[in-house]
């Protein structure tokens, strides 16, 4: 839905540009399509973010309680691993606002750029790093290096956090 709503929105400046921008703003069908385009980026929002992947979600709090037990269940600790620990912590408690946050920025962008600011901030997305998932990077690492420490972790939720990490 996201790179839809980005093609329309091309579509719609191209038609712009050959039609004639004024031919554009005055017409009231033109006016409609961006108001579909509007659409198409929130609902894209809504299917693709992180912040709407209930798994997800899930999987931050599994293992954020998984992190602070982890001490007992790691028996060979590498030197880092409190370092580590803390971070992972850190991050799976606030990993969960950050994707809430970039939500909220993802609509309120779909919501008032138009058309036209929508696929110059595609070009610049589509060139500028993708935002990290420190908890996903978190546990991966720590999955690393201390297996037993996530154990009892849900497969489900344990996928959802690996599949984050190589994003």
């Amino acid at each position: 839905m996201v790179s839809l709503a980005l093609l329309m929105a091309a579509l719609y400046c191209a038609a712009g540009t050959l039609i004639g921008f004024y031919a554009v703003f005055d017409s009231p069908i033109w006016s409609i399509v961006a108001f579909v385009v509007m659409l198409a980026g929130i609902a894209g929002v809504f299917v693709y973010h992180q912040a709407f992947n209930l798994d997800l979600q899930a999987a931050y709090a599994e293992a954020l309680t998984d992190m602070i037990s982890a001490d007992p269940l790691c028996e060979d600790k590498p030197a880092d691993f409190y370092r580590m620990k803390e971070f992972g912590v850190f991050a799976c408690a606030t990993q969960a606002n950050r994707d809430q946050l970039s939500s909220l920025r993802d609509i309120a962008k779909a919501r008032y750029f138009g058309p036209e600011l929508t696929v110059l901030d595609g070009v610049y997305e589509s060139k500028s790093k993708q935002e990290r998932n420190y908890c996903a990077e978190a546990f991966a690492q720590l999955q690393e290096r201390c297996p037993n420490a996530f154990q009892f972790m849900n497969q489900k939720h344990r996928s959802a956090l690996m599949a984050a990490a190589t994003d």
